[in-house]
């Protein structure tokens, strides 16, 4: 699932003249959980961020759309969520 975002992240920055990739994790010990955050600098943020999860949706020309569908439902299955965001100033956050 994270290698998935770091994969998207790292396409999304292919034309991108700064490309940061950051993986930072974070313990929330009174909820019992951890968020994992994946975010780039690349300067296209999809801002529908509703249908990024979606079966077959994709910005790209190729691929299938799959990859972030399969890794809502596996943090679903794991009993967490997904979200994409802004990432300031710019690209973006998962």
């Amino acid at each position: 699932m994270v290698v998935n975002l770091i994969d998207n992240a790292a396409e999304a920055l292919e034309t991108c003249p700064l490309r940061e990739i950051t993986v930072s994790t974070r313990m929330h010990q009174e909820a019992e959980t951890v968020e994992i955050c994946v975010q780039d600098t690349a300067t296209e943020y999809r801002r529908k961020t509703k249908t990024l999860f979606l079966p077959h949706f994709s910005t790209k020309d190729r691929g299938t759309g799959l990859g972030l569908a399969i890794a809502a439902r596996i943090v679903a299955e794991h009993g967490g969520t997904i979200h994409a965001e802004d990432n300031f100033p710019v690209g973006s956050r998962f």
